[in-house]
Parts: C-alpha cells; sequence; structure tokens
C-alpha cells in the first residue's frame, strides 16, 4: 500500500470512469470518493481470467453482390486550384491539376484524387495522380498537419517502400489569399500524397466479409509481412535487411533516427498498391498511412512528471476498439503503475499490437479487431511454448488446423503468432526481427506446401458506377434460380516447424 500523494480530479475521475466504461461498459461509474478511497493506494493484483469457451461463429454468409460505388462528389472541394500543386517540377502550372474523385473525409479533413492533365515540360511529372488532404476551414485550432507531414518525411526519407509517401514539402497557408482568417497564418493546410489505387485494406476485407470466401493462407503471410515492413520503417527508419542466403533478419537503424509509434493502426489506414512489376507480383504493396496520431516514444525515455503527463495524454489517442492494452489497462490506477510492464509501456511492440488487431480481422473476416473486453489465459501452447501471460481473440483458435473438420483451415504457426502479437504485456510480444524471421518463414512453408497465390482479380476495387445505372429487370417467371456462391475451398494444411530461442528485445 502506498499512501495517496495524488489529488483526485475532475479530470482523473473522468479518466478513471471513461476507461471502467471502456473495459467494461455494465460498469457503473465511479462517484469521486470511491476514486478517492483507492486511486493509486494499493498495489494491482494480477488476474488470469480463463475466458469464455471459444466457438466457431462461422465464415459471413454471402451477401448481394456489391453494388457498384457513386463516388460521392464535393465539388467546392474538386474544383479548387490547390497552391501546393502550382509550380510542380516539371509541370506547368497547377491549373492544369483536376479534382477528379472525392475520397473521403474524416472529423478533421477531406481527401481527394487530383490528376495532371496538361501537358509535360523538361521530362515526366513525379506523380500524374496525387491525393490532395486538406483540413477543413474550422480547424484553424488545431497544429494543422505539419506534424503529421514532419513525421511522414522522417520515416520516409531513406526509401520505406511501405509508407505512404509525402511527394511534396508541406506549404504554409496564407490566410488572405485562400479566403481564410489570420488564425491560417503559417498552418499547414494541405498534404499532397502518393495515389494508392487499390484503395484500403478495409475496404479489400469488407468484400471478402460479403462475399464469404476467406483469403487464402499464403495471401495472409504476404500481408503480414508487408504490415510488419511498414511498422519496421516507423521504428527504425529503414527495412530490413535480408541475408539472400541464410535468411538472416538484420535491423539498420539510421542516425538520428527517431522512433515512433503510430496509435492509430487500423484497416482505413493502410492503402494498397499496384506493384505487380516490382517486388509484390501476386499481392498489393501495403503502405501504412495516416500518421495524425504519431508521437516519437524514445526506447529509453527519460522518467519524470512530464514524461509521465505525457504518456497519461497518450491513454486517449487512437480509434476506440483499438487501443492497445498499455492504454487502456486497469493498472494505471494503481500505486505500482510504473512496475507492471504494461500501463504506458509504448514502442514498437505497440505497433505490433496494431498489426495483430489488423490480423485477426483479415483472418476471421471480422470488421472489428479483438474483444478488447475478453482477455483470456490460454490453455494451450503458442509456437511451442507455454503461454506467457493474457492475450486476446479468442475464438481465433477455432480457425486452425487442430480445429478438426469442418473449421480448419489455418496452419498453427498463424494462428498463434497472431496471439502473441496480442499480448497483454508488451514485452511478451515479438520483438520486430523475431516476426520478421516467423512471417518469412511461414511464406517458405506455404511455397513448399505449393499453395498458389490468389486471382489478381479479387485485389481490385468495384468498378464505379455508371453515369447513368440501368435499371435491372425481374427474371421472367420459371427462370433458372441464381447460381449458389462458389464454395469455400480448403487450403492445404501447412505443416508446422519447430522454433528457435526468442532473440532479444529490439
Amino acid at each position: 500500500m502506498a499512501a495517496n500523494q495524488n489529488q483526485v480530479t475532475p479530470k482523473i475521475i473522468k479518466e478513471v470512469n471513461r476507461f471502467r466504461l471502456y473495459r467494461d461498459p455494465n460498469a457503473q461509474p465511479l462517484t469521486e470518493k470511491e476514486i478517492q478511497d483507492y486511486y493509486r493506494l494499493h498495489d494491482y493484483v494480477e488476474v488470469n481470467p480463463s475466458g469464455p469457451a471459444p466457438y466457431w461463429p462461422g465464415w459471413p454468409k454471402p451477401g448481394p453482390p456489391l453494388l457498384p460505388q457513386t463516388p460521392s462528389q464535393n465539388k467546392p472541394f474538386l474544383d479548387k486550384t490547390i497552391p501546393e500543386l502550382a509550380g510542380w517540377p516539371n509541370l506547368t502550372d497547377g491549373k492544369n491539376w483536376r479534382g477528379v474523385k472525392y475520397l473521403g473525409e474524416g472529423g478533421n479533413a477531406q481527401a481527394g484524387l487530383w490528376s495532371y492533365t496538361g501537358p509535360i515540360v523538361d521530362g515526366q511529372p513525379v506523380a500524374r495522380d496525387v491525393v490532395v488532404k486538406e483540413l477543413f476551414a474550422n480547424k484553424s485550432k488545431d497544429v494543422g498537419l505539419r506534424y503529421e507531414g514532419w513525421h511522414m518525411n522522417e520515416i520516409s526519407q531513406n526509401g520505406a517502400q511501405h509508407v505512404v509517401k509525402l511527394l511534396r514539402d508541406p506549404f504554409k497557408t496564407t490566410g488572405a489569399v485562400e479566403g481564410l482568417g489570420p488564425e491560417w497564418e503559417g498552418k499547414v493546410r494541405r498534404l499532397i500524397l502518393e495515389y494508392c489505387s487499390l484503395g484500403d485494406l478495409f475496404d479489400l476485407n469488407y468484400r471478402h466479409i460479403r462475399s464469404g470466401q476467406p483469403f487464402e493462407e499464403r495471401t495472409l503471410w504476404k500481408f503480414f509481412d508487408c504490415l510488419v515492413d511498414g511498422i519496421v520503417c516507423m521504428e527504425y527508419g529503414l527495412e530490413f535487411e535480408i541475408d539472400a542466403s541464410s535468411g538472416e533478419v538484420t535491423a539498420r537503424p539510421q542516425a538520428r533516427y527517431q522512433s515512433r509509434v503510430h496509435f492509430d493502426l487500423k484497416p482505413e489506414n493502410v492503402f494498397l498498391s499496384d506493384d505487380r512489376a516490382g517486388s509484390h507480383p501476386d499481392v498489393p504493396l501495403q503502405k501504412v498511412g495516416d500518421f495524425g496520431y504519431t508521437e516519437i516514444i524514445p526506447r529509453n525515455p527519460r522518467p519524470g512528471p512530464e514524461t509521465d503527463r505525457f504518456y497519461h495524454y497518450l491513454r486517449g489517442v487512437g480509434t476506440p476498439d483499438y487501443l492497445a492494452p498499455e492504454q487502456f489497462t486497469e493498472r494505471w490506477e494503481h500505486a505500482d503503475w510504473k512496475e507492471g510492464g504494461v500501463a504506458g509501456a509504448y514502442g514498437s511492440a505497440t505497433n505490433v499490437w496494431g498489426v495483430g488487431c489488423m490480423m485477426y480481422q483479415l483472418l476471421t473476416l471480422s470488421q472489428d479487431p479483438p474483444d478488447h473486453r475478453v482477455p483470456f489465459l490460454p490453455d494451450f501452447s503458442l509456437n511451442g511454448d507455454a503461454p506467457q501471460g493474457l492475450t486476446y481473440g479468442v475464438n481465433l483458435q477455432m480457425y486452425g488446423v487442430n480445429s478438426g473438420p469442418p473449421y480448419e483451415r489455418y496452419s498453427q504457426d498463424l494462428i498463434e503468432t497472431i496471439y502473441e502479437c496480442l499480448y497483454e504485456q508488451p514485452a511478451h510480444r515479438p520483438t520486430l526481427i523475431d516476426l520478421k524471421t516467423r512471417i518469412l518463414e511461414g511464406i517458405e512453408d506455404c511455397r513448399l506446401a505449393g499453395c498458389k497465390p490468389e486471382p489478381w482479380s479479387i485485389f481490385l476495387p468495384a468498378a464505379p458506377a455508371p453515369i447513368v445505372p440501368a435499371t435491372p429487370l425481374a427474371p421472367p417467371t420459371g427462370s433458372a434460380q441464381a447460381a449458389a456462391p462458389a464454395p469455400v475451398v480448403t487450403a492445404n494444411p501447412v505443416a508446422p516447424r519447430q522454433r528457435p530461442p526468442k532473440s532479444a528485445p529490439t
């Protein structure tokens, strides 16, 4: 027990009850006195719940075919002349750029696709299709997009392939020129980004959910590989070096580069590019994007009240349901919160958690990440070792080859590696080198098992709707029923392999 030297402020009361309800929506909010009587007075007592019995939810039932999408149009935005596109190297005039497609919006910004339609001067342009991300005019109180642009430049300055590229250095806004108030002076309102023509990971997964057709194991290992390469760039500023003969994975930390945590890894923020002529001939090249919540997290943070306040602030950064245990854990409310190895233990393992959430969604064909309200202690081994502690995604085990017919589909190596990414304790999750090594082994196992690439057509976005959609005719009476959807074909199981001891943390 420790003496409570922390005054329980209204902010603390709000935070405690917010995360109490996050962990259990049925919990009752605590009063100020109840919080005062326990907040950081006692050490945390570890509980290892067994969790509910896993069940087979079944693959999603095929729904009606997805209708062609009519892109929403925001004419005022798409009709703009974008100052950042004027004077583009090798191009004549910003007016030759035309807004052709509204890509969507969030709480702070909107994005659209611009294409260059003018003549070429002095060689080819840097890019003929770009994404313009623009803050809404009423967001002048925000810092702007300066930090997001800076993070992108820092992460990709060494040619990182698995991160969305910033194509132009951010411009500072001149409010009067754009018809904005003086509060916009000197702020960055827009970013010019590379365009990823195959959409994002959320849409790809959603199309598979609608079709009821799971991904093949080989495809999932390849996706896993891309996602890890993206977070390796965030950690080191450069992707791993792979020895061609031995397969050994080596980190290449860049001088003066500072490691970063994304804090908003989710399928909507992973973009898909067609690189069939390059390094990704049979699956899309995945690129991590949207660095609006990204923060520099030193590997050895300086202890002190300033760091404590900053790490407390980071608890609420991100998208609900994707927050990591180091953000939502109850340990924050106990006297030994700094010693527990979970609360505020941000770092590369936080990015690994985000990748684990996305892989869970892709493997189970779910729109939701694993339920953060249901941690459990596995009663089975993980990659040949006893489980090190609590993890998440209890139903994931039902998709493995050990489940028996008719459920088995994926190797235990794939299932258990995802489970390890979802450990509650960040130190228990695989290091980036371990994770990359396992993924390369999984890809090789698929090759040896004769797994074939999936048709490229499954990765293509739905075609845009015609300008005047035709009204479908009702089938004549007595006509044949529509063809049943193709059955799910179970892949050949991939044999498990023995794992070497884990390497030291990166």
